[in-house]
């Protein structure tokens, strides 16, 4: 899964880490519905990473 954030946009508070998190990691998409991405690693044991859309 690859994901682009537009760099234009300010991110609120709470997604200020979303950047960091998504850099140099392999993740895979677990569920994907009209305004959340549900990212997971692959080794087991890793929290998901929740990407809101919009």
């Amino acid at each position: 899964m690859r994901v682009a954030l537009d760099p234009e946009i300010k991110l609120p508070g709470p997604l200020t880490p979303v950047p960091a998190a998504l850099a140099g990691q392999e993740l895979r998409l677990l569920v994907q519905t009209p305004n959340l991405l549900v990212l997971i690693a692959p080794e087991a044991g890793g929290a998901p990473l929740l990407v809101p859309i919009g």
